[in-house]
């Protein structure tokens, strides 16, 4: 009976703290300006449109290999120069 409403508060919760730690890493992109790459812990987790986004948009995306590693999002500084990471 409970199944259906405790499974969608779960994905909710999931969803929620996924959009979450996407608007953390845009803020901080937007407010990196003399490093050319943002480090996120691994345990964060982001979704697949999301990244592809990004690197539609020249961010180049590094997935961490386990949770103790870390994501890293290398950005183009600030003159659209891509290849400096």
């Amino acid at each position: 009976m409970y199944d259906e409403e405790i499974l969608h508060a779960l994905k909710a919760r999931q969803y929620n703290a996924i959009r979450a730690n996407e608007r953390t890493l845009l803020s901080e992109m937007q407010f990196t300006i003399e490093r050319n790459s943002v480090r996120v812990d691994g345990n964060k987790s982001y979704s697949a449109e999301f990244l592809d986004a990004l690197e539609g948009h020249g961010v180049t995306v590094m997935a961490p290999k386990s949770s103790d590693d870390r994501w890293i999002f290398g950005l183009p500084d600030v003159e659209d120069n891509y290849d400096n990471y």
